[in-house]
């Protein structure tokens, strides 16, 4: 039934984390720390930051020390977003090689769907100068598109993290409200794969393509992108990536044997 939903939502979605790539002045981060907790959320993650903790960053704030206080810092992006079971990523640029994309709105929404069932999210912000780069993009699961003007649709960090905060609890306030929400039910959502475990499903398809000839390392063109992209259509379960990962190490040691 819906009470798991409720209980999720009463927590103000706390699964939610809001994940910085880089931030090269400090300031930004308190901004998006205030920003946050006017939206009720609280975990903050900073991968990289350029300087922090920050006497700048506690000002930005303005009363959302606790957040800073409490923030994770990682030394790399595959070790900030190893535990996401689903990472969002934000861009403005549109790219070569596309995503599933998402408005805020949308993007929101998802979000209250998947932390109902437990699951884990992050949302990646990228670097105030040059955002995320497509190599950091391509670990996200979606992508969040804020509409703009097309003529001037650069926004400072901290804005672009008020944004999809608001919306996410604009989305949890609509949820709250809607009447027959007892007597709704939450759709089936398996125990989908975290990064770190989707991210070691890629490096094995890496090592055995090589290996029987499919990938020349010095040649890969997009052929590990496109995988990852596949893997997040598919939205792979636990023990679905356990399976893939199984089959890969007996069909590499079927060829081996056969070798010798």
């Amino acid at each position: 039934m819906i009470s798991v939903f409720i209980k999720q939502i009463n927590k103000v979605n706390q699964p939610i984390s809001i994940i910085l790539c880089q931030t090269s002045h400090p300031g930004n981060i308190g901004a998006s720390a205030r920003s946050m907790k006017t939206m009720a959320l609280k975990q903050l993650v900073l991968i990289e930051p350029a300087i922090f903790p920050s006497n700048v960053a506690v000002e930005r704030a303005s009363g959302a020390d606790d957040v800073l206080a409490n923030a994770k810092v990682y030394g790399s992006l595959n070790e900030g977003v190893a535990n996401c079971q689903w990472l969002f990523g934000t861009s403005a640029r549109s790219r070569a090689f596309p995503w599933p994309q998402l408005t805020p709105f949308e993007a929101a929404a998802k979000m209250l769907e998947l932390t109902a069932t437990q699951q884990s999210v992050g949302i990646l912000f990228g670097n105030e100068q040059s955002g995320l780069s497509n190599e950091q993009l391509q670990q996200c699961d979606f992508h969040i598109a804020i509409p703009a003007n097309p003529e001037y649709s650069s926004l400072n960090l901290g804005s672009a993290v008020q944004i999809i905060c608001y919306e996410i609890y604009q989305a949890w306030l609509k949820h709250k409200q809607e009447p027959t929400l007892s007597e709704m039910t939450v759709p089936a959502i398996g125990h989908k794969a975290n990064h770190d475990e989707i991210a070691g499903l890629l490096e094995h398809f890496e090592k055995v393509s090589v290996e029987i000839g499919f990938l020349d390392p010095k040649h890969p063109k997009k052929l590990l992108p496109r995988l990852k992209r596949l893997f997040a259509k598919a939205q792979l379960e636990k023990e679905e990536v356990n399976l893939l990962r199984g089959f890969l190490k007996l069909a590499n040691s079927k060829k081996d044997t056969q070798i010798s």
